[in-house]
């Protein structure tokens, strides 16, 4: 799936191929981007400028925000050990609405993990980008969610 400047997302390319609900990315919401990138590069982590993007709902509504990647979420970047396990980091624009403020509700995120094997390096750019999130140790890289919802839960795993 291309975004609006044609590039693709990484993390949407398999999604044809899901023969059953999982998780295939995350996204945080951290502040101002341009500050954020500036920290990540003081901290020894390389990253690109936030990319301005927007989108058309079918209604006619624009949508803009700023998208910062982090350098695990494309093949052969310096972190692509961690496993597509760092978030997406999003800005919305000033006066754009954002997508949650008309979409269904009664769904909520219970519980959200993220584990890997060496999880010392995952963990210092959470914190980094000022994430409240402990990663634990496991075998496998893997992201985990908990939704609740009136029919209630699912249990989501990358």
């Amino acid at each position: 799936m291309p975004e609006p400047s044609g590039r693709e997302l990484v993390w949407f390319r398999n999604l044809p191929q899901l023969t059953e609900p999982r998780l295939v990315g995350w996204m945080v919401r951290p502040g101002d981007l341009a500050v954020l990138a500036e920290r990540l590069r003081q901290s020894g982590i390389a990253c690109e400028p936030p990319r301005e993007s927007s989108r058309q709902r079918p209604d006619g509504c624009a949508l803009r925000w700023k998208l910062l990647r982090l350098p695990g979420e494309r093949p052969g970047s310096q972190s692509a050990a961690m496993e597509g396990l760092l978030p997406f980091c999003i800005e919305w624009s000033a006066g754009s609405p954002h997508p949650a403020d008309d979409a269904p509700s009664g769904l909520r995120l219970v519980q959200f993990e993220i584990s890997r094997p060496n999880p010392d390096e995952l963990q210092r750019t959470l914190d980094i980008l000022g994430l409240d999130l402990r990663v634990t140790r496991s075998d496998h890289p893997q992201l985990r969610a908990r939704i609740a919802g009136p029919q209630g839960t699912a249990d989501l795993t990358s």
